[in-house]
Formats: structure tokens, sequence, C-alpha cells
């Protein structure tokens, strides 16, 4: 009933479902391990729905501490399970509010979805600590040795392994189609114990709403707000911009070569001169020369300890070049080319993210269609 052509056989579900158990007591049974027959009932709902489940692999996300989001299809419907340790009760509430507020609520653990999930996530969805021992396994697996061994109790499996929140996706959610890099951040950003320390909730907002608006960033912001220190967060915001840097000469050179954006002249460029790059200090002045004159001049009244000097007079060019400066100080503990040390250690993160926040975020949406690949290309 549930070999169907595209579903392994029941015997390598057992196998991966049992597998950690096995591995903690050392020696596999004697005999084949596997689960206590469900009633009719639930038979009747559960086979096909683990057909179903089984005819494509879990779209999967590994997280920070061991966590992961995974989202995939059963019966034409999308879930997403996810796995987020070490988070007390009232965490998990946090979590299931901001799914509450996009109207996606919580649904059952199915058998079907565990034996799923354990087939396709053995190597991260794993048992809880407190059951991660020689002598706990021994003494789950002790049962088979019985006679009258019929199997294990799936829902004692289920308790076992690391606690799981499935929820049911409405085909309308944005939830569908986006990228788990953008569900982890949007997640990330609603709760304080899921991201970095330092991130508060004023600039975990900030960071997020970069993604929300430029989706092709859902992992650099994921990444920024769960760094362990502001230098990584701040890296993180660097190749957001460095992303862009070949938007200047892409503009250039869409006119010329009669194409519909920057993008698409980039990428017709870098085929043709595969060995081609721009300096990268050149690369940033010109991409900052894009950049609205008030953000500039804000550059006066936002305390970024680097830019100190920069205040009376700031310009594209003097912020684009503290800015590498910083960057080549971070990676390789000195500028080559400006040899002074920048004062990093008592930086004021805060504000010098923000900064980059807002850079970012002009950038992005004042150019949105030259950062995009158009249907029509020559």
């Amino acid at each position: 009933m549930l070999d169907g052509a595209l579903m392994p056989k029941i015997e390598e579900i057992y196998t991966k479902i049992f597998s950690e158990l096995v591995r903690f007591a050392g020696v596999p049974p004697k005999v084949k391990l596997k689960t206590i027959e469900l009633t009719k009932e639930r038979q009747e709902t559960q086979f096909p729905r683990l057909k179903s489940v089984m005819r494509s692999a879990p779209e999967v996300l590994p997280l920070h501490g061991r966590s992961f989001i995974t989202r995939f299809t059963c019966e034409n419907n999308v879930y997403l399970a996810i796995n987020l340790n070490n988070l007390a009760k009232h965490e998990k509430e946090i979590v299931s509010d901001h799914f509450l507020e996009l109207g996606i609520c919580e649904y059952e653990i199915e058998e079907c979805f565990f034996l799923y999930l354990r087939y396709h996530l053995e190597g991260i969805y794993h048992l809880k600590p407190e059951f991660s021992s020689k002598e706990f396994a021994d003494n789950v697996l002790s049962i088979c040795e019985f006679p009258d061994y019929a199997g294990h109790d799936i829902s004692d499996l289920i308790s076992y392994h690391a606690d799981i929140a499935v929820y049911e996706i409405s085909k309308n959610s944005i939830y569908t189609k986006s990228s788990l890099w953008s569900i982890a951040s949007n997640l990330t950003a609603s709760s304080a114990t899921l991201r970095a320390p330092h991130i508060d909730d004023g600039l975990a907002l900030k960071l997020n709403k970069i993604q929300m608006d430029s989706p092709q960033l859902s992992e650099n912001i994921y990444t920024a707000l769960t760094s362990l220190h502001w230098k990584y967060t701040f890296f993180e915001m660097y190749k957001c911009i460095e992303a862009l840097f070949f938007l200047p000469f892409g503009l250039r050179a869409k006119t010329a070569l009669k194409l519909n954006t920057a993008l698409d002249a980039h990428l017709l460029i870098s085929e043709v001169t595969k060995n081609f790059k721009e300096k990268e200090k050149d690369s940033i002045i010109a991409l900052f020369e894009l950049i609205d004159q008030n953000i500039i001049s804000s550059i006066s009244n936002r305390n970024i300890k680097s830019f100190k000097e920069l205040e009376a007079s700031p310009t594209h060019i003097n912020i684009a070049t503290r800015i590498y400066k910083i960057r080549n100080q971070l990676v390789h503990q000195a500028d080559y080319e400006d040899r002074t040390p920048l004062d990093l250690k008592n930086e004021n993160w805060p504000a010098l993210i923000e900064l980059l926040i807002e850079l970012i975020s002009y950038l992005y949406s004042s150019h949105q269609l030259e950062i995009t690949r158009s249907s029509k290309t020559h």
C-alpha cells in the first residue's frame, strides 16, 4: 500500500526514523524496527498523505543553533515546519503570533509528516538532547526483543525528537513562494531571542525592511540579524553594497549597447570579458555618486566616530572611501592605501549600521528596474 513509484519502501523509511537511536545504542537490533500499526481510520487518511508528501523533497534551510525551516507540499497544500531550539514557551508564542498576523495557523504534526521529515532531514532533525544517550536508546529499543513486539508507538518517537511547529500556508500567502531566507529573516526580526543580542527591535525592523523591499538580499539580512559581532553585521551590509558595484558602469553601457537594463549590460559584458573586473575602490566611489545629496549631508548629524572629521564637508567620494576603509581595516587590519587607523573598537556601530541601511535602501529602491534582468535582451 505504501510502495508508490515515487516513494521509498517503508523499510527504508523505518531505517531513517530509527537511525539515531540505533547509532546511540551502538548495536542494531536483531529484528526489524517498525511502528505500531495505525487504526484503520487513521490509515485511511495517513497512507494517501504519505504517498502524496513523498512525491517531492522538501525545501530546507538550516539555521543558527541547530534550528531549521522546511517547506513542503502534501495533497496540493503547502506547509512550513519550523524547529526553533532553545526557545521558552512565551518565545514560541511570539513566533506563532507572527504567523497568526499573516493568517497562518499552526497545524498538527501528522504521522506522515514525521516519517517524511525524518526520512529527508536525517542530518538536522535530531533527538532531543535529553534523549541522546546510549542508556535511553537501549531502553527504547529493548522492547523489540519481546516475542510479541508489534512496533514502537509513533507518537512516542515524535516526542523523542526536536519539537517542530507545523503551519499550513494558504495558497495566496506570500510564504508559499518567499525564499526560506526571507521567512527566517522575518521571524528573526520579530523575536529578540532568535537574533544577536546587540540588534535591538528598532534596528531589526529596519534591517528586515531591506529584504522585504529587495528579497534578493534576504540571506544577507538574516545573517546580519544573527551575527555575533557588529563587524559581521557590517560585512553583510557591505556585501549588499558590493552587489551593486556593476550599476554605474551598467547604466552607461546599456545605452551604448541598446539594452533594457544596467544588469543586462553587466551580464553581457561579463560574458564577453570574463576576466574584467573594476577596482573595488573605484566601484564604490562611482556607486555612491548615485546617492541623493541629502543622505550624504546627513552624516553631520549621525555621531559616527569614524566619520567625525568628515562631518564639516561630507561628499560622495569621502563617504564612499571611508566605508571602504572600514571594510579594509576589518578584513586586513589595515587599509594599505590609507594607513591611518580608525578607532573601530569604540565605534558607534548602531549609527554606522543605520547609515548603511539608508544607503542600501536608497540604492536598491531607486534602481530596482535597472538591477533586474529584463525578459527581452539582445
